[in-house]
């Protein structure tokens, strides 16, 4: 008998050998597929729902917490509470996947994380905000074209020292930090 199982996850048609009694959730994370998941993968959100479309295992208690009876029985299931006993074909939604992993698996790994909000810190001569704003016409030329500033920003704006951090949210300037304040950045997230 076998030690070993295969899955194959659709839509993204990745494939790989994993030993048996891995959990779903390890599997697909080790194959590159984030998943959303806020407690970690220890059962407690519901988050990581996926669909068996090959030999579901039978059902646990805490995929009853949070998966309908009848949904239970179309295959779908926990990924953290599944463990893979079985070649298994699994499909997962997009909304269960997640740009940026949130929870980190295993030790030692190294994560790139790519904020929406980011800080740019630039050396500039002094300037004062005129009717033409060419201060920020140096800015997008050392920054890029697509950045512009918060209209409050400018409002706010009336002098910007030589040496400024610039908070960017997507493509807009949303702040104006004086010095090198980049190693300081925070986050919180609530859901």
């Amino acid at each position: 008998m076998s030690k070993q199982v295969k899955i194959i996850v659709e839509p993204d048609n990745k494939k790989g050998v994993f030993p048996k009694g891995t959990t779903l959730y390890k599997a697909l994370h080790t194959l590159g597929i984030s998943m959303n998941a806020s407690c970690g993968g220890f059962g407690k959100c519901g988050k990581c729902l996926v669909k068996v479309l090959e030999n579901a295992p039978p059902t646990r208690e805490s995929n009853k917490m949070f998966i309908s009876s009848t949904m239970l029985k179309e295959g779908f299931r926990l990924a953290c509470q599944t463990k893979v006993m079985k070649d298994m074909r699994v499909f997962v939604p997009p909304e269960t996947k997640r740009r940026v992993s949130q929870t980190i698996y295993g030790r030692g790994k190294r994560v790139t994380v790519d904020p929406l909000i980011k800080k740019i810190y630039l050396k500039l001569p002094f300037l004062t905000i005129s009717g033409d704003f060419a201060y920020f016409d140096m800015v997008k030329k050392r920054i890029g074209d697509k950045l512009h500033p918060n209209l409050d920003v400018l409002r706010e704006t009336t002098c910007i020292s030589k040496e400024a951090t610039f908070v960017t949210y997507k493509n807009e300037i949303i702040c104006i930090e004086e010095g090198d304040t980049t190693s300081m950045s925070y986050g919180i997230a609530v859901e």
